[in-house]
């Protein structure tokens, strides 16, 4: 339900939403992960934020977790893109290739991001119902 959901929320709509959807996408796949953005951040910071949102947390102890590996232009480009969408004008702004771009380079964070979490946590994330209740609460 979660992959139907986030397929059309990133292939349909005016490019402005689908680009919107695709930095909802990773903002709520960092909750996923148990690592939220905090909310004052910038979303040149989420990005930045977001690269390193894998590595492990001062209490983890021994464990150690991979970095995330996906390059930080990548989440840039989507920040870049997210404010070109949130600050343009009517008449201007992202076109259809920027859409494509955002939603590439979102699915190929969170897969990543999934990736490098234990095969329970990947399990769970599958079935979390948590995403559906978030964005209708407007989060």
């Amino acid at each position: 339900m979660l992959s139907r959901r986030r397929k059309r929320r990133l292939t349909e709509g005016p490019p402005a939403q689908r680009i919107d959807a695709a930095w909802h996408e990773v903002l709520a796949g960092l909750r996923q992960a148990g690592r939220p953005a905090p909310p004052h951040l910038t979303a040149g910071e989420v990005a930045h934020y977001a690269a390193t949102a894998a590595e492990p947390r001062a209490h983890a102890g021994t464990r150690t977790l991979r970095p995330a590996a996906p390059p930080p232009d990548d989440l840039n480009d989507l920040a870049g893109l997210v404010n070109a969408a949130a600050f343009a004008t009517p008449s201007g702004g992202p076109g259809e290739p920027q859409a494509a771009r955002a939603a590439a380079h979102a699915t190929a964070y969170l897969s990543d991001l999934r990736a490098r979490r234990p095969w329970w946590r990947r399990l769970l994330w599958t079935f979390d119902p948590r995403p559906l209740r978030w964005n209708r609460r407007g989060r």
